[in-house]
């Protein structure tokens, strides 16, 4: 039988390169009484880490309503890693949801950030620029998906 081993601040901040999200829940409710303390730790440790281990603590901390996320995550579309962008996009058209955005049900798993639709619109609006390509797709289902009103003069046309 495998014992898991519960989650620490230490923990997590070893493991950001390869924290899926669905283990980002555990580790909300194995922290659920030092939320302060893991977004300090990860607001640190986001000025150290490279690649998807920055992407991973910007979504944390986005989850915990922590505004040290907000940049760092719509850095990630301007950034020529496209890997990068494509989870960030990921992020947003599954577990992310800006704050004013109306498509989360009850039953979703959806997490709204400190983030509004006209930011992110802001960030990936020149991927929509081509959207047949795999991130145009992308940008363009997660501009739909939140209804984002700055989108509509081009989501109308796709």
């Amino acid at each position: 039988m495998q014992t898991f081993e519960p989650w620490t601040i230490e923990r997590v901040i070893e493991n950001l390169e390869s924290l899926p999200s669905y283990e980002q829940q555990d580790v909300f409710n194995d922290l659920a009484h030092q939320k302060t303390e893991l977004s300090q730790a990860l607001t640190k440790a986001i000025k150290n880490t490279e690649g998807l281990a920055t992407l991973n603590c910007a979504i944390i901390l986005l989850k915990l309503q922590a505004k040290a996320g907000r940049d760092v995550f719509l850095q990630m579309f301007s950034s020529l890693d496209e890997e990068r962008a494509s989870h960030a996009l990921s992020a947003l058209s599954s577990e992310l949801a800006p704050q004013d955005s109306h498509s989360i049900s009850k039953f979703s798993y959806q997490t709204k950030i400190p983030l509004t639709g006209k930011e992110i619109f802001n960030a990936i609006q020149h991927l929509l620029l081509e959207p047949e390509s795999v991130l145009g797709s992308a940008a363009l289902f997660v501009c739909l998906k939140h209804n984002i009103e700055a989108s509509y003069s081009i989501t109308l046309l796709c």
